[in-house]
């Protein structure tokens, strides 16, 4: 009896400390969101928005992936005018995870290009504005993944525009996700 409690207690321990391993040669991929999705309608007044971001990355050594993301942003307002913005986000992203728990810490740093188109029609003629701007941006990241078994997690994390895309913004923000990811490849832990 008592070397079925040791047994046990020895598999628990295992367990938490040695989970959800990230060798070389995996991928993790998955999906994301912010909390802006919107929909409000009353009196013919309108708002929508939301965001979509997947993201896939490989991993070039233990704890450590590079990869490419993928932001998309819309938002409409219509109330006495007409507004819509499109923002697309193509950024190398790089991730550094620490230890094999369950809850897993990782920081991280996004940059690339953006692209924002935005759309305007202005009572009483309606007249159509456009403009299309590019820019570069740089955003450092930081969150913590929590691991459901050695393929799925969930994740929440922040990232800072410390390089702002919009050149004619001096403010910057904090932008919060949360997403599901997967991991595939390399099922055998590393030695």
């Amino acid at each position: 009896m008592k070397t079925l409690f040791l047994s046990i207690a020895f598999i628990t321990l295992i367990t938490f400390t040695s989970f959800a391993q990230l060798e070389k040669g995996s991928w993790i991929g998955g999906v994301n969101g912010n909390d802006d999705f919107t929909f409000l309608k009353s009196s013919g007044n309108r708002a929508f928005s939301f965001s979509l971001n997947p993201y896939a990355m490989y991993l070039v050594s233990k704890n450590l992936a590079v990869g490419l993301n993928l932001d998309y942003d819309y938002d409409f307002v219509k109330y006495s005018f007409e507004y819509s913005t499109h923002k697309l986000l193509l950024a190398p992203v790089i991730h550094k995870y620490f230890g094999n728990n369950k809850f897993r810490p990782f920081i991280g740093l996004a940059t690339g290009l953006a692209m924002y188109q935005t759309n305007s029609f202005a009572a009483p003629d309606w007249d159509v504005s456009k403009s299309t701007n590019f820019g570069y941006f740089l955003n450092p990241e930081a969150g913590i993944s929590y691991w459901l078994n050695d393929n799925v997690f969930f994740y929440h994390k922040a990232s800072y525009d410390l390089i702002n895309y919009d050149k004619n913004s001096d403010y910057h923000t904090v932008d919060f996700k949360i997403g599901i990811g997967i991991k595939l490849g390399n099922s055998s832990q590393e030695k």
